[in-house]
């Protein structure tokens, strides 16, 4: 087969490479991002639902 079939089988695979590398880059600072708010927004879930709770002054 000719070089110019090999040279653009080359760059076609190089560009898919780099293409799934800034997807997963992207992929996983949006994870970081998303996780933290997902923690806080169970968080404030609980909260909301939680009994009140009164503290009566210690006995001396």
């Amino acid at each position: 087969m000719s070089d110019t079939f090999w040279d653009a089988l080359g760059a076609t695979g190089g560009t898919l490479a780099f293409g799934g590398v800034v997807f997963a880059g992207l992929t996983r600072a949006s994870l970081e991002v998303s996780q933290p708010m997902t923690a806080d927004a169970i968080r404030s879930r609980l909260d909301s639902q939680a009994p009140g709770v009164t503290l009566k002054p210690a006995q001396g």
